[in-house]
């Protein structure tokens, strides 16, 4: 597709740079692939560590990789609020709390 659309445009001469790359975002897929393989590498992590701040720190990568993918989809509101509720606070107060009984 982005080839015949720089076919076209040299024919024509009507190719703008908003319109290359709304019809051919390769950076976009890539990023989706790396971040649904870095949230199943997350979950798994979650799942599979026994150090229970390793897990902890595994559930925030998935919170972050949410987030990014809100930001790809243009929810930037939603991508605010999923880092400040879930990685700064949930997370946190996860972490705190696995310290703390640690410690114990």
């Amino acid at each position: 597709m982005c080839l015949e659309l720089i076919l076209n445009a040299v024919n024509i001469n009507l190719l703008t740079f908003s319109d290359f790359f709304y019809n051919c975002r390769p950076i976009h897929d890539f990023l989706l692939i790396l971040l649904g393989i870095d949230l199943i590498l997350g979950g798994l992590g979650v799942v599979f560590f026994t150090n229970p701040i390793y897990s902890a720190f595994s559930l925030g990568l998935v919170f972050v990789c949410i987030s990014l993918f809100y930001i790809l989809s243009n929810y930037h509101f939603v991508a605010v609020a999923q880092l400040l509720i879930y990685v700064g606070a949930i997370n946190v107060l996860i972490l705190f709390v696995v310290m703390f009984m640690n410690g114990s």
